[in-house]
């Protein structure tokens, strides 16, 4: 069998379109921003800062780099220092999803079935998620909870899912929108580590469970009215759970 090995091809961030976008307006977008953005979109949070300006260095020689040698060839390479940014960074954010999905799939992850689902909420609450991050990971928990609920309902009490969860705040138009998906095991398994797959999932079954646990939730840490959790509770739109 012959086996050839890949050659090591550097990448050029400068000839990227998003590098030469932010390398030539960064300075002249901090220095606006207060007037121009702050009063739509709140004040600029420092790791927004530091993210675009470590996005200009990585990749680049001159910023730092490994040397990479091989002993049987003698051939050596320059391996330049990369950023390590999570979603900004196209050519960072590739390796992380590639080795991340990589972990899942070896390490983590049951040989059952899976199932991706999406959970969202209404444009009415998004703003106070801006105002007060902390509340995001409210959105895992009430997820959590709702798609537990759901299997101990549909199988049974004692069963328990499993779940990974990724949090995202974008929408497709880079919009504030923020959102969770959930890779969920498509059934559960009992104490005794038997899997009970559930092949019909009740869609608006688990949006209503996850619209009553956030609300409940939001309602404790004091984020919203009693007269707005009712109004969002018989609401038709509110929240969305869907896979």
């Amino acid at each position: 069998m012959e086996i050839s090995c890949r050659v090591y091809k550097p990448r050029r961030p400068r000839e990227s379109p998003l590098f030469r976008l932010v390398e030539q307006h960064l300075e002249e977008f901090l220095r606006v921003y207060p007037e121009r953005f702050a009063k739509e979109h709140g004040s600029l949070r420092p790791v927004v800062e530091r993210v675009l300006r470590e996005f200009i260095r990585c990749g680049m020689p001159e910023h730092g780099f490994g040397r990479a040698y091989c002993d049987a060839c003698r051939a050596t390479y320059v391996v330049p220092f990369s950023c390590r940014g999570r979603s900004f960074c196209p050519s960072c954010e590739k390796k992380h999803a590639l080795l991340w999905a990589e972990w899942l799939s070896r390490d983590l992850l049951a040989a059952v079935s899976h199932r991706h689902l999406v959970f969202t909420i209404p444009r009415l609450l998004r703003p106070l998620f801006r105002r007060r991050r902390e509340l995001l990971i409210e959105l895992a928990h009430a997820a959590a909870a709702a798609i537990d609920t759901l299997m101990q309902e549909s199988l049974g009490g004692g069963v328990q899912p499993g779940l990974v969860a990724r949090l995202a705040s974008a929408g497709d138009l880079v919009q504030w929108h923020p959102h969770l998906h959930v890779l969920a095991t498509s059934g559960a398994f009992s104490a005794d580590g038997v899997f009970h797959p559930l092949d019909e999932w009740d869609a608006q079954r688990l949006m209503i469970l996850f619209r009553r646990h956030l609300l409940v939730r939001l309602l404790e840490q004091h984020a919203v009215s009693e007269i707005l959790v009712t109004k969002l509770m018989a609401s038709k739109r509110c929240c969305t759970g869907r896979g």
